[in-house]
């Protein structure tokens, strides 16, 4: 079943990516959630583990500040679909300010 999930996953993460539309791109989005609950990435039964990102900031004169904020409902399906297509490629170094 393992094949199955990881082949679907890629098939409908290809297709979120080639979609312009938000209303398409959010029906992606819901199948690959509900593949990562069947393939017990995600527990339907509790709140979604958000984790924080570090993005920058530009303020009214142009300066670049760092801020801290919670990733999006996108972001977070999006990270653990990639995390469960390539379990062996190590996350990305947070940047520093």
């Amino acid at each position: 079943m393992e094949d199955s999930a990881h082949w679907i996953l890629t098939r409908e993460y290809e297709r979120y990516n080639n979609i312009k539309g938000a209303c398409q791109r959010y029906r992606h989005l819901g199948a690959m959630e509900a593949l990562l609950i069947i393939v017990g990435k995600l527990n339907s039964d509790e709140a979604f583990d958000y984790k924080s990102v570090v993005t920058t900031k530009y303020t009214w004169y142009g300066k670049q500040k760092p801020f801290t904020r919670k990733e999006t409902y996108e972001e977070h399906i999006l990270r653990l679909t990639d995390e469960f297509l390539h379990p062996n490629v190590p996350p990305p170094s947070p940047t520093s300010p």
